[in-house]
């Protein structure tokens, strides 16, 4: 069963450099993992590089305090409501894929199921 809340947490970050500059014209950039837990660390949530990875690969379902992590991210990665709403739809899928399954969760939540198709992940 994939996670797909991590990998909706790694497209953004690996997306960010386009909607932080999106005509392209400044220094070519790569947000890491270690960078986006040093930007939480600065604003007050501690996690580590490696946690965030384990969220990303699918290892971990979630980060403590999600809602303030995401939050924290808006603004680092430059996300807006639709991208923050996506993300928490992504959480949710796997909160309900893990307790009733993948099939019923693609019946029950088609927001998430859209997400992953219009990235190219479905």
């Amino acid at each position: 069963m994939g996670i797909e809340g991590g990998k909706s947490l790694r497209y953004y970050r690996e997306s960010a450099p386009e909607r932080i500059d999106p005509n392209g014209k400044g220094p070519r950039m790569r947000i890491t993992a270690q960078s986006i837990t040093e930007y939480l660390t600065r604003n007050g949530h501690s996690m580590s590089t490696g946690a965030w990875s384990e969220i990303e690969n699918g290892i971990t379902k979630k980060p403590n305090d999600l809602l303030e992590v995401i939050e924290i991210l808006r603004n680092g990665l430059q996300l807006n409501d639709q991208q923050v709403e996506d993300i928490q739809q992504q959480f949710i899928w796997d909160a309900v894929a893990a307790d009733y399954g993948e099939d019923f969760a693609n019946r029950t939540i088609p927001v998430a199921v859209d997400l992953r198709i219009r990235r190219g992940q479905f």
